[in-house]
């Protein structure tokens, strides 16, 4: 239904300062195989990543000393 899911959990614009945030992640892959596959499947990778964006006020490498 419209409106539910994450629109719903944001609504209220809750501050996430200084609080631990969870993110549950499910994938669900279909493999429809193929004859030439038969009797041993090939394996197909699925990944994800999560990068954060803005953890840091700069790139913390900015004070690294250059090397000698």
């Amino acid at each position: 239904m419209p409106g539910q899911g994450l629109p719903e959990w944001v609504a209220d614009d809750e501050s996430l300062s200084k609080e631990d945030v969870v993110v549950w992640y499910t994938q669900g892959v279909t493999h429809i195989p193929r004859p030439e596959e038969w009797p041993i499947m090939t394996v197909h990778q699925a990944s994800f990543k999560i990068m954060p964006r803005g953890f840091f006020e700069e790139n913390p490498v900015l004070n690294v000393p250059a090397p000698a």
